[in-house]
């Protein structure tokens, strides 16, 4: 590998390590297989080159078709090189298990692991549960299962980052500070299934690198990306200092952000930024629940018909805009009045077109006390 700090193999706890700098900033997970523990380390100093502070990068992949299924039974639409994706041409006898992953259409978010193969026959561990068909994208490739990034310390460097091929990953209690964050991507159509945040801490977001390596930095951030990435969630983490929440910003291709699916921001607290959580405006099944911003000019950005959430509550996070309120009109017996009304929603029925038409009322309320102040 081109870094200082990489580990590998399966079943694999490594813990309580102080890693500092790195010959090249780059990797530190993309050998160990599945199975990771990877816990109260200390990481940081990498400010060479990528700047990497943990990070699984895709392996070789291919894109590829049936052209029948009997049972756990395929054959495929063509040949593959099948020592490149088991990592034989690279890595001796550590060969990867490799697997096919429907990532969008029919049968998406299942994945099967290769049991046999000769050419293009291959047979799966088991059956689908949901056959595929041509409206399918299927990934067949080596992959991260199972790995558990819980109580590290990262600072001064980009991004800690399940790269692609990531499935089954707890992220919790991780602190960063002047690092890029932490992300899952699952761009160009690879998956990136099943990433659980929680209870991690931005301290810092700003450093000398963004979470694309950037020179000067964007904002640091939790986010998923990529139109192969599904079954996020984001649960009770906190930032400060110019951080972010956000899904489908891909700073190297934005041409290719794709649709980010089946995603939980829930009960996130997010101070002193520019803006608290960021969506960019294409989504398919995005909920947000029960999230605090504390000055923050722009709490939420790129709302859209993918996004869910309580109309009350969506309503009383745009009002809580650092700035938009003067404390005087937070005052007035009008304003708090409506306020209140608004927040006794919050425990209503969020599909009740009732409720909906309350909320409505709330807030021609809240401007009559805004412009008659």
């Amino acid at each position: 590998g081109d870094a200082s700090n990489f580990i590998s193999g399966t079943q694999v706890i490594f813990e309580n390590n102080v890693v500092q700098g790195s010959q090249f900033g780059r990797g530190g997970g993309c050998y160990v297989r599945q199975n990771l523990y990877y816990a109260h380390n200390r990481i940081g100093n990498m400010a060479f080159h990528d700047a990497e502070l943990f990070v699984t990068d895709a392996p070789a992949q291919i894109i590829v078709n049936f052209v029948s299924i009997a049972g756990a039974k395929v054959v495929l639409d063509q040949h593959v090189d099948w020592k490149e994706l088991t990592g034989q041409t690279w890595t001796g006898n550590a060969t990867r298990e490799v697997a096919f992953f429907i990532t969008l259409g029919t049968g998406a978010g299942q994945y099967r692991l290769v049991k046999t193969y000769n050419d293009r026959e291959v047979e799966l561990n088991q059956p689908w549960d949901v056959q595929p068909d041509s409206t399918s994208t299927i990934v067949l490739a080596p992959f991260y299962k199972n790995n558990m990034l819980i109580d590290n310390e990262f600072h001064d460097g980009a991004i800690v980052a399940s790269g692609c091929m990531g499935i089954d990953w707890v992220l919790a209690e991780n602190k960063i500070t002047r690092g890029g964050g932490i992300r899952n991507s699952g761009y160009l159509k690879l998956p990136s299934w099943y990433h659980q945040y929680f209870d991690n801490e931005i301290l810092v977001g700003s450093g000398t690198r963004g979470p694309w390596g950037d020179i000067p930095p964007l904002d640091s951030h939790l986010s998923v990306v990529g139109e192969g990435a599904r079954g996020t969630v984001f649960r009770r983490n906190l930032l400060h200092n110019n951080a972010r929440i956000e899904t489908e910003m891909y700073n190297w291709y934005p041409s290719d952000w794709g649709i980010v699916r089946d995603v939980i921001i829930d009960h996130n607290i997010i101070r002193d930024a520019d803006v608290g959580i960021n969506l960019r405006g294409r989504n398919n099944g995005v909920l947000l629940w029960g999230n605090r911003f504390e000055r923050v000019k722009e709490p939420l950005t790129g709302l859209n018909d993918g996004v869910f959430m309580h109309p009350a509550e969506r309503l009383l996070n745009l009002l809580s805009a650092d700035g938009l309120v003067t404390e005087k009109l937070t005052g007035t017996t009008a304003w708090q009045t409506a306020l209140k009304h608004l927040e006794s929603l919050l425990t209503k029925d969020p599909a009740s077109i009732e409720v909906l038409n309350e909320v409505r009322i709330c807030q021609v309320e809240l401007a009559k006390a805004a412009t008659t102040e």
